[in-house]
């Protein structure tokens, strides 16, 4: 299977348990106004990062979104992340967790603008980019 696809299929299955999970919440159904908007409608597909790609690249982050780091296969542990400006980004490292395969990835906290270098710890390689995220 196509690694990426079953990234993409993971986060969406995930968000789509999130929203079918906050809907089972409620005890009652409300009756929508003319102005409401359906559950997840404001959700964004992640935007893809190929860290073998990215030296030098500028990616933006939508703050409904996040950004996943497509690193070489079984090196998904093996990635740290620093971030020049505190307070735009948070990195989550990747790994194991029984079967699941956890990619590397980063959530926005706040509109702005910040240099991003991954850094393999196996190998030393280290890739610097830019993430900017958008309200």
């Amino acid at each position: 299977m196509n690694k990426n696809f079953a990234r993409v299929g993971a986060v969406t299955a995930i968000v789509a348990a999130a929203v079918v999970g906050l809907t089972a919440c409620s005890a009652t159904t409300p009756t929508p106004d003319a102005s409401s908007t359906a559950i997840g409608s404001g959700v964004v597909s992640p935007i893809q990062i190929p860290v073998a790609d990215a030296n030098g690249m500028v990616y933006e982050i939508p703050m409904n979104s996040m950004g996943y780091l497509n690193v070489p296969e079984s090196t998904e542990a093996d990635w740290t992340g620093e971030t020049a400006t505190d307070g735009v980004v948070t990195f989550t490292k990747g790994g194991s967790d029984g079967d699941a395969t956890l990619v590397p990835g980063l959530t926005p906290v706040a509109p702005g603008e910040t240099g991003v270098t991954m850094t393999n710890t196996v190998t030393g390689e280290s890739v610097t980019f830019t993430v900017v995220v958008t309200p």
